[in-house]
């Protein structure tokens, strides 16, 4: 008997009642030559695994994606690890058909560890993709990901409320985002990290209904932290409804990851507040960080204090005049060789703005 024919028999009652058991796997390898479609239209189909000893080996075909849940509620795969031998565009997808009995919501990964994929893996984890009437409440617990395009893929502004708590995604090769939210959706990330990805550690590709929540979370060896672009032609209230919230984030990376001037936050529109964050790139030879912060809207906030900023130019010294913001300036940054508390702003004289550093 398959692990298909399993899951077929587990899955009892019908319609918005069908309900699915409870499979444990074994130490076993188990060959997946097309998706795996762990729930479809059903409530609690559980796939429990026994650690890095259930091995899920990927044979098939290139767009994936591995593991499908279509309208499931309260599924979940946990305790397994994944190795690709051939491509996957996808590895995991969640989302809402807009047909099924059975909201797409409450679905749980836990535990899934993929050694190095190397350029085999596009999206480790997308949540929509489909009619996404509604894609709620989603979860992740000690995610373990290594070489992965795009981390997580949250789609569609229906897609809302999902929580990350202590994962690890790790971009290398042709990683380019850790955290991706488009065309609207919302994620909270508690602890984990963020590393080597080559435009940004969070990246909001989204004129409308966002809201991105990070804390305590480790990013490292990233191109920019966070990047929002400017929609052209975008109405005020569909750029202000960004709101991003960094509160403990540590942000690092190795001198050859970052050039002198590198861009970190570079974002348009909306709410936007750092708090408590670190930041350094490990070596005192960068001159300087760049925030920028532009909107040309007199709503929306840019919200920096209680940082600790690692940077210096030549001399171990702040380049120029301590940090200010301002609507639509940018904000130049750097610090004495040791991480130091942020100083407080300076008053601008009467009829000064726009950029400085």
């Amino acid at each position: 008997m398959t692990l298909r024919d399993t899951i077929d028999a587990s899955i009892t009652g019908a319609g918005s009642n069908r309900v699915g058991d409870r499979i444990d796997l074994g130490k076993e390898v188990i060959d997946l030559e097309e998706t795996l479609d762990v729930a479809q239209s059903v409530n609690g189909m559980q796939l429990q695994g026994r650690g890095r000893a259930t091995r899920f080996r990927w044979l098939g075909p290139p767009e994936g994606p591995v593991f499908r849940f279509t309208d499931g509620n309260g599924c979940a795969i946990s305790d397994v690890m994944v190795e690709l031998v051939n491509r996957a565009e996808t590895l995991v997808q969640m989302l809402d058909s807009g047909t099924g009995p059975v909201r797409s919501s409450q679905n749980l990964l836990r535990n899934i560890y993929v050694p190095d994929a190397g350029d085999l893996l596009g999206t480790f984890w997308r949540i929509g993709g489909g009619e996404d009437q509604k894609n709620d409440l989603m979860r992740a617990e000690n995610l373990d990901i290594s070489g992965c395009e795009v981390g997580l893929l949250v789609e569609g502004r229906n897609s809302l409320n999902h929580e990350l708590f202590g994962c690890v995604f790790k971009g290398r090769g042709a990683g380019q985002n850790g955290i991706r939210t488009l065309n609207g959706g919302s994620v909270r990330l508690f602890g984990g990290a963020v590393n080597q990805f080559a435009q940004a550690a969070f990246d909001i590709d989204t004129r409308s209904g966002v809201a991105l929540i990070a804390y305590g979370v480790h990013v490292e060896s990233c191109a920019r932290l966070i990047t929002a672009p400017r929609p052209p032609g975008g109405r005020p209230s569909e750029i202000t409804s960004h709101i991003v919230v960094l509160d403990g984030v540590r942000w690092g990376s190795p001198s050859g990851e970052v050039a002198a001037d590198g861009e970190i936050i570079a974002y348009s529109g909306g709410t936007l507040v750092v708090r408590g964050c670190w930041f350094g790139t490990g070596t005192p030879e960068k001159t300087v960080y760049k925030f920028r912060y532009d909107t040309t809207q007199s709503i929306g906030d840019f919200v920096f204090e209680d940082c600790r900023v690692r940077a210096s130019n030549a001399s171990g010294h702040w380049p120029g005049r301590p940090p200010r913001s301002r609507a639509g300036s940018l904000l130049y940054v750097g610090t004495s060789i040791e991480p130091q508390p942020m100083p407080g702003p300076s008053p601008l004289p009467v009829g000064q703005g726009g950029a400085f550093g």
